[in-house]
């Protein structure tokens, strides 16, 4: 220490410096970085940087050494003993201040590295609360990725319900349109057939009340004939009872005939001849009445047939009316050519019925065409009926078996007529229920929902108009039927080689082919 004048730094404690070593990452560190890390504190939520990072560039470039046996006495040589005091004195503060800086930086390293430590450890927490939080996002978009197929699926059978939807919207809007059509065409034909029982309900009234006069007139010709056969028997006797004694019987007519030429009569058998010839203009009056009534009831009749056809909209209904034209046309009768006496003083012959008119050639039947000529030549052919008379009896007794003939053909025409209009009621028991079922459909709300009920709808409502179209082929049977026993009904009605006229045959062939082709359609 004498022989040494330079004052040197006393380095630091080999224990101290041991100290610090072991507290510090790394045997670069020095006080001056430890009083600048002192000073600039890490905050706890960043990550701990490295001590060597925060150590100014001066420091860093000045590592430690030993000092050398010659430095240091060639620095104590220029020194005196008070220089080398207050040199050791410095130097031991400096030393001191430099342990309790020393110390500090410990501490406050010590401080970072727990500090260091914790945020480490939250940093983890961090890490694994993230590492939860993206195996999290995964799986909610795994989750999303599924819901998204199971969106586009749902929209792809949304969009098949849709055109499944719109498909059947179509096909009820096509089944409705035909639905109205047919309501429209079963209307028609209801309406049709109203009126086709109105003009048969009236024609049976008609035929009924002609019936009935016919009845009474027979009756009337019935008790006459009678009375007829029993004078003609009275005459016959005496005839026979005469012819046994001509030449006496010739002597009392003679005197007969005079008798009755000159005043009233005295014998027995002109009295008898008078009553006969009495009863025979009675009869022969009552005929000319009946057939007078007849005519002008039967002029009506066609006049009222003639205001239906032209006004009808039906042809079925015209077809009908040409048949009942038929059926309503009476027997033509010859002319009386009244009741003589021959010189013998008997009843003349009474002249035999006519044939009837034949119908004309094909020819004739293109020259009168409309119903006014028909009209008028059914009633030329009245007048000149109304003039005929025949007293036959074969005839008259023809004449009733034929009207009883037609009778029962009327009543199996009306039977028919019956069960046509059963026919039409099954008919409207039918639309009802399609009706119904329409309602049903239209009430029901048009979503996929309720496609099941909508399907079962449409499948009853095409059952429905199954049966109604067995109804209606049904019907058109019936009518077909009804057609010949109108035309069995006309015929009977005819007589015996007569035939319509030419013009009423061609009008009732287009009016039956009008009525089938409408039966047809229905």
């Amino acid at each position: 220490m004498e022989g040494s004048g330079n004052v040197i730094s006393r380095p630091a404690p080999p224990g101290a410096r041991r100290r610090g070593a072991a507290n510090l990452g790394s045997g670069n560190a020095t006080p001056a970085a430890s009083r600048s890390q002192a000073t600039s504190p890490v905050p706890p939520e960043e990550p701990a940087r490295p001590i060597e990072a925060s150590l100014p560039p001066a420091s860093a470039a000045a590592p430690t050494r030993e000092i050398s046996m010659a430095d240091m006495e060639a620095a104590l040589s220029d020194m005196t003993r008070d220089d080398l005091v207050v040199a050791l004195k410095r130097s031991k503060e400096h030393m001191d201040d430099l342990n309790a800086r020393l110390e500090e930086q410990l501490l406050t390293i010590e401080e970072h590295q727990a500090s260091l430590a914790d945020a480490r450890s939250r940093i983890e927490a961090v890490e694994a609360e993230g590492a939860t939080l993206q195996s999290a996002v995964a799986r909610r978009e795994e989750r999303i990725d599924e819901l998204l197929a199971e969106q586009q699926r749902a929209d792809n059978e949304v969009g098949t319900l849709q055109t499944e939807n719109q498909r059947l919207t179509k096909e009820n809007l096509e089944a409705e349109r035909a639905r109205r059509e047919a309501d429209r065409r079963l209307e028609e034909q209801m309406a049709n057939a109203e009126k086709e029982r109105q003009f048969f309900s009236d024609t049976e009234a008609l035929l009924n009340s002609q019936r009935a006069k016919s009845a009474a007139a027979n009756e009337r010709l019935m008790a006459t004939n009678a009375d007829l056969k029993r004078e003609a028997e009275v005459l016959q006797k005496q005839l026979e009872e005469r012819s046994l004694s001509p030449v006496a019987a010739e002597a009392p007519l003679s005197a007969g005939l005079v008798a009755a030429s000159q005043g009233p009569f005295t014998g027995q058998a002109p009295q008898s001849q008078t009553t006969l010839l009495a009863s025979l203009e009675v009869l022969q009056a009552e005929v000319r009445d009946l057939k007078a009534s007849n005519s002008t009831l039967r002029s009506e009749n066609e006049s009222y047939l003639a205001v239906i056809n032209e006004k009808t909209l039906s042809e079925a209904q015209a077809a009908e009316n040409a048949v009942l034209d038929l059926g309503l046309e009476d027997e033509d009768d010859d002319d009386d050519s009244g009741a003589g006496e021959n010189s013998n003083g008997d009843v003349a012959d009474v002249p035999r019925r006519k044939p009837r008119r034949q119908p004309s050639s094909p020819g004739n039947a293109s020259s009168g065409g409309t119903l006014g000529d028909e009209l008028d030549e059914r009633n030329r052919r009245s007048r000149e009926g109304s003039e005929e008379m025949s007293n036959d009896l074969a005839t008259l007794q023809r004449e009733v078996r034929e009207l009883r003939e037609a009778n029962k053909t009327l009543s199996v025409y009306f039977a028919r007529r019956r069960d046509a209009d059963a026919t039409r009621e099954k008919l409207s028991a039918a639309r009802k229920l399609i009706k119904e079922q329409d309602r049903r459909l239209k009430a029901s709300p048009n979503d996929a929902a309720t496609a099941p009920l909508l399907t079962s709808l449409q499948q009853e409502v095409s059952v429905l108009r199954r049966e109604l179209r067995l109804v209606a082929s049904a019907y058109h049977e019936q009518g077909l039927a009804l057609l010949r026993a109108k035309s069995n009904a006309a015929s009977i009605l005819t007589a015996p080689g007569a035939q319509p006229t030419p013009v009423s045959w061609l009008v009732q062939q287009r009016r039956v082919h009008g009525g089938l082709s409408v039966l047809r359609r229905s």
